[in-house]
């Protein structure tokens, strides 16, 4: 009888040995997390010929609706230097949907994309220029010429629209890719 007991005892220590270990494991992982880990953000490395503002439009709500209520702008200073480009999201924002606009003024020349980056929570997918279209859609109305061999793209108007801006859509792949960094946090 006293070794029934005992036994039972002993399991019960065990359980809540593991109990609070696995606490103590997740409170560890919890407390890596940085603030700003916790803010979704975009990150461009960039070339422009001019000085021009970029955009980064999003929705929460799976549309394509943008509005410029939700839009962050970044400007550009140009002359064809390598400009890194951040998008931090406001707090507690997790899109559902991205689109990228390279520039609004009218007489913006052409821009170079050598790098794309979108981190949250410790996830992050780095793409390569010349991976861009994969991400979002093709705009008929500019010349998209990516270069492999670099890992670039680069953006350029087209004659017959020279007001036209440099805007992409995201694609089924970009939305599949936001998904799973935002994973359990809709």
């Amino acid at each position: 009888m006293k070794i029934r007991v005992l036994i039972g005892l002993l399991s019960l220590s065990l359980v809540f040995s593991c109990q609070n270990k696995t606490e103590e494991n997740k409170k560890d992982t919890e407390a890596t997390v940085t603030p700003e880990q916790q803010i979704f953000n975009v990150e461009m490395d960039v070339k422009a010929e001019t000085a021009d503002d970029f955009a980064l439009y999003y929705t929460q709500d799976n549309s394509i609706d943008f509005s410029d209520k939700q839009v962050i702008w970044r400007g550009v200073k140009g002359g064809m230097a390598t400009e890194r480009i951040t998008f931090n999201l406001p707090e507690n924002v997790l899109p559902t949907n991205i689109r990228i606009d390279f520039g609004i003024k009218k007489d913006s020349k052409d821009v170079t994309l050598e790098r794309f980056k979108i981190e949250y929570l410790n996830k992050t997918i780095e793409v390569k220029g010349s991976e861009f279209l994969y991400y979002f859609m093709v705009n008929d109305k500019v010349q998209a010429l990516p270069d492999p061999e670099k890992g670039t793209i680069t953006f350029k108007k087209k004659t017959e629209f020279p007001a036209e801006t440099y805007y992409y859509y995201p694609s089924p792949a970009l939305n599949d890719t936001i998904k799973v960094l935002t994973m359990g946090k809709k």
